[in-house]
């Protein structure tokens, strides 16, 4: 149902406004213009089609092609010293799980790239923690994939679904070993054991788990590192994403 987003006033916070889009969307469902007019559905996951697919649109029109990026320069070297976090910095990224994560995690290094509403509170509760931590603010994309590059570890703690964080893909072609949280597309993303760790979301001590067993076992980071570019070059070049697109045109 679209009326809660008018409760909520989800649209540019106005009533008047998410009345219109509820509206608008109750009307097309009521006149079955998404299960009758539409040829294919794209999402970027397995984990959106199967919601999508749950609401109401019609399953055999669904089709995943994940998001992708250009060549970064290839596997990095790692032994930076340091993890790392690149992302908006936001309740439902998980940053303030991640920092009280890393009071089991003194002495291991954390770069933040980054910013938003959260960063002030983010920046005090690092230093309240006395973590190691440095933020870094927003950097170009360039020096964001260097750093990334030379990262010995990842992390990506997200709370809420997220869509398809091009971060992940980022990490993918630059080798970097990731752990992530295990929630939604997430969890296909990057298959634990295989191309990474996951940890439980909102879990200060699971994180801190997944990140010290990647921090302390240098095979296995270089077993994720290979892993993880092997998974960017079958699966996330602008390349092989051109011919996914074609695909499914071709239906």
């Amino acid at each position: 149902s679209p009326w809660a987003g008018v409760r909520h006033r989800c649209y540019r916070q106005t009533t008047a406004g998410s009345a219109a889009v509820a509206w608008m969307l109750w009307n097309s469902w009521r006149r079955g213009t998404y299960t009758d007019l539409i040829d294919q559905y794209v999402t970027l996951t397995r984990f959106a089609a199967d919601k999508f697919a749950a609401l109401g649109l019609p399953p055999d029109r669904i089709r995943v092609k994940p998001n992708f990026v250009a060549d970064a320069g290839g596997v990095g070297e790692g032994g930076g010293g340091y993890a790392v976090f690149a992302g908006r910095l936001s309740e439902e990224k998980g940053v303030t799980t991640m920092l009280q994560a890393w009071t089991r995690l003194r002495d291991v290094p954390l770069v933040v790239v980054g910013d938003g509403p959260l960063r002030a509170e983010a920046e005090a509760l690092a230093r309240q923690l006395e973590i190691p931590a440095r933020f870094l603010g927003v950097r170009p994309r360039p020096e964001v994939l260097d750093i990334i590059g030379r990262a010995d570890v990842q992390v990506v703690p997200s709370e809420c679904y997220e869509g398809f964080p091009l971060v992940i893909v980022e990490g993918f072609a630059r080798g970097t070993p990731m752990a992530v949280s295990r929630i939604g597309g997430l969890i296909e993303l990057v298959r634990p054991g295989e191309t990474g760790l996951h940890f439980e979301p909102g879990d200060p001590a699971s994180m801190a788990e997944a990140v010290r067993r990647l921090w302390s076992d240098a095979s296995l980071r270089d077993r994720f590192r290979l892993a993880g570019r092997r998974e960017y070059e079958q699966r996330y070049t602008p390349a092989r994403n051109l011919e996914e697109l074609l695909e499914i045109y071709s239906l």
